[in-house]
């Protein structure tokens, strides 16, 4: 994907998805006006650019089903208009930034099918308009965090085939 269609002045929706496309994720500029981007079923690879937090208007973000690896960058603090994010069935590692927590417009996330580690971060907890949170099929360890009781409106959970042990906190009562 050239970096021009990224660049568009006045694009805010760009779908590009269930093409055979690859080649990295494009880089953004500065001013991206970005609202909706939807990469998913392609081959992209490589990581996601760090300007990518250039597109604080995204309300959208699809990159499921690709190859894109590395690590998440830790920009999603420019991205609070954040409503949906899919990052399932890639090839990220590391563990997920602790700036998820800034997501408090984020309504669904999907970041299972890769290899992310460490503890889910508690401030997942920040994110009170969750209802659909799906992490299955990583590597995560610690336990399930209590500020799960945090998410209210939490209708969809998936924590199953990670590491992920001990008892299920008696917080998660709290959800509706």
């Amino acid at each position: 994907i050239p970096p021009e269609v990224a660049a568009l002045p006045g694009l805010t929706y760009l779908s590009l998805s269930g093409n055979g496309l690859s080649g990295p994720v494009p880089e953004f500029p500065l001013h991206c006006r970005l609202q909706y981007l939807s990469l998913y079923g392609n081959q992209i690879t490589g990581e996601l650019p760090w300007s990518l937090g250039n597109c604080g208007n995204l309300t959208v973000l699809f990159l499921s089903s690709n190859k894109i690896g590395g690590t998440v960058p830790d920009f999603f603090g420019s991205l609070t208009k954040l409503q949906k994010l899919f990052l399932n069935s890639n090839l990220f590692t590391g563990e997920l930034p602790e700036s998820i927590g800034e997501l408090g417009n984020l309504e669904n996330f999907v970041a299972s099918m890769n290899g992310f580690n460490g503890s889910i971060p508690e401030s997942i907890g920040r994110c009170g308009s969750l209802t659909t949170l799906r992490l299955h099929n990583n590597q995560f360890t610690g336990t399930i965090p209590a500020v799960i009781r945090n998410l209210s409106r939490l209708q969809w959970l998936t924590i199953k085939d990670t590491f992920v042990t001990g008892a299920i906190p008696p917080e998660i009562g709290k959800c509706q």
